[in-house]
């Protein structure tokens, strides 16, 4: 399957401003706490930061590198906030303002670490390069890169280059063995930013840098999808069958996903919109909780599935409630931690029973009926 993307010291600035122009500058930040900045707004006298762990990310000036998969300005930026309000408070852009591109930043969303072997760290910033104003921001960074800084003898700031992939979102991300390991994730494909637009869990990929660029040496090198709207198919999905009293109810097989559901010897399969991402071995790599829904002759029944991202489909490491007919799923399930709750009426008596399932390293204690994977007996 293809990639889906698309074709991370501050220096003080010369020179003082007016005295005026600083009292009023001083007299804004008290008032408002976080100014706002125009276009035409300059960088003040900022003290140069003698670590780069010491940095004020929101009012840095960084040299860019030229190379990004974005559209990200080039050449020495300096960073500015982007509002006052809360939702914004955390973001910087360069060039400031609400017209052209501009390189977006978290300012709480950093890593650091040394990543050229040279035993000082460099800062790793989550960050995007679009034309969205500050009001789209309010939903976080929507996906974009990542971009590494380093900083230098005297002090001032360089980005190195961009890693990850485009126009993805990075859960987290950490400097390990002078590697960036990184959890990508996409809610989307390409810079659209249409949200929901796919259902792919996050997977982890590992870069490293050569001398000149990032490189990535392990990990995926492209997401699994569940479901996809802008596509007519997902990725292929490994399903059970669902068994009753020893006999197939539900068929399994290895199929896709699309839009209207899809037909298994005269059983008719649909992807519900209840999908949770989950990670219960930690490993960067998420699984998907889904509730898949299963129609024949006798009726419709949802079984809740537990999918993990294999090699090039989903796999099923669990059913914890493989459903022939025996139980409607009505008042929905959680995840906190390592344990599955589920509310299930039972058809045989009518009752409703919130069952608990926690989860023991392969699969889950307390599951609700049986099934059988492709590739043997449960």
């Amino acid at each position: 399957m293809p990639e889906l993307e698309s074709p991370f010291a501050r220096r003080p600035w010369p020179g003082w401003l007016p005295a005026i122009a600083v009292i009023v500058s001083l007299a804004v930040v008290l008032v408002v706490g976080v100014f706002v900045v125009g276009d035409g707004d300059e960088p003040g006298d900022v003290p140069t930061a003698s670590v780069i762990g010491e940095v004020r990310w929101q009012q840095a000036v960084i040299d860019l590198p030229t190379h990004s998969d974005m559209p990200c300005p080039t050449g020495r930026q300096h960073m500015q906030p982007v509002g006052s309000d809360e939702a914004l408070a955390d973001f910087a852009w360069a060039p400031a303002g609400d017209r052209g591109q501009r390189l977006i930043l978290n300012s709480r969303d950093i890593a650091y670490g040394d990543l050229t072997g040279d035993g000082e760290p460099e800062a790793v910033l989550n960050i995007l390069c679009s034309d969205l104003p500050a009001t789209a921001l309010r939903n976080g960074l929507r996906g974009g890169q990542l971009l590494v800084v380093t900083m230098r003898a005297d002090h001032s700031l360089a980005g190195l280059g961009y890693a990850g992939q485009p126009y993805a979102e990075y859960p987290s991300f950490k400097v390990e063995n002078q590697k960036l390991m990184a959890q990508v994730q996409y809610g989307w494909i390409g810079p659209d930013a249409r949200a929901n637009a796919v259902y792919a869990p996050a997977h982890s990929r590992t870069y490293q840098w050569n001398g000149t660029e990032f490189t990535q040496v392990g990990g995926r090198t492209s997401p699994l999808l569940l479901m996809s709207l802008e596509q007519s198919v997902g990725s292929p999905v490994e399903l059970a069958t669902i068994l009753r009293d020893g006999a197939s109810v539900c068929p399994g097989r290895t199929t896709r996903f699309d839009v209207h559901g899809l037909q298994i010897d005269g059983a008719t399969y649909r992807m519900t919109s209840k999908i949770r991402p989950t990670d219960f071995d930690h490993d960067g790599n998420q699984e998907l909780l889904a509730q898949v829904q299963c129609t024949d002759t006798t009726g419709s029944f949802d079984s809740l599935y537990l999918f993990g991202q294999g090699a090039d489909k989903f796999v099923v490491l669990d059913v914890p409630i493989a459903n022939a007919g025996q139980y409607v799923i009505p008042g929905g399930w959680k995840v906190e931690g390592d344990t599955l709750t589920v509310e299930v009426m039972h058809r045989s008596t009518g009752e409703t029973h919130t069952h608990t399932l926690p989860w023991n390293g392969t699969r889950f204690d307390n599951a609700l009926g049986t099934y059988r994977k492709e590739r043997g007996e449960r």
